[in-house]
């Protein structure tokens, strides 16, 4: 299980996988999301399935689940103003663009073995603009897309 514990005022965070190494997922792995909203961890991700719990944090450490919106919108329990997991994302760079190639061949990042990996979530709640905060996470990204390199 990997469960995010976000500050309470976050409304995007990414986890940037930056090592080539793989962990072992079968253990308990919590995330402490700082507060700009950005980790880069020193490991990768494997491509198993991951058992995520997302949790807000307040100030007083007081926690607070948060709920996927469409799953909770499938069953009819969202409140207006509560705030819930609007979506997730996953992505990779290579030397900080989404994908290589040249005119006649174009190779997705994530198919490239040098590629950087991330994985990101949109928090808000149903009167948000789900637009404005992926352009949000996306500007996260490409913010320290100069930071990332792939190996020589």
């Amino acid at each position: 299980m990997e469960v995010f514990l976000i500050p309470q005022h976050l409304d995007n965070f990414a986890v940037v996988y930056e090592a080539k190494e793989t962990i072992d997922f079968k253990k308990k792995i919590i995330y402490n999301i700082p507060a700009n909203g950005l980790l880069i961890v020193k490991f990768q991700r494997n491509s198993s399935m991951f058992n995520h719990k997302y949790i807000l944090v307040d100030k007083k450490n007081v926690r607070t689940d948060l709920q996927d919106f469409a799953k909770e919108s499938y069953w009819k329990r969202v409140k207006n103003d509560k705030r819930y997991m609007l979506e997730s994302l996953d992505g990779s760079y290579v030397d900080g663009i989404f994908s290589e190639g040249s005119a006649n061949q174009i190779k997705i990042s994530s198919d490239n073995p040098h590629a950087v990996k991330w994985f990101g979530i949109i928090i808000g709640s149903e009167r948000d603009n789900q637009n404005i905060l992926r352009k949000k996470l996306f500007y996260k990204i490409d913010s320290i897309s100069k930071y990332i390199h792939s190996p020589q």
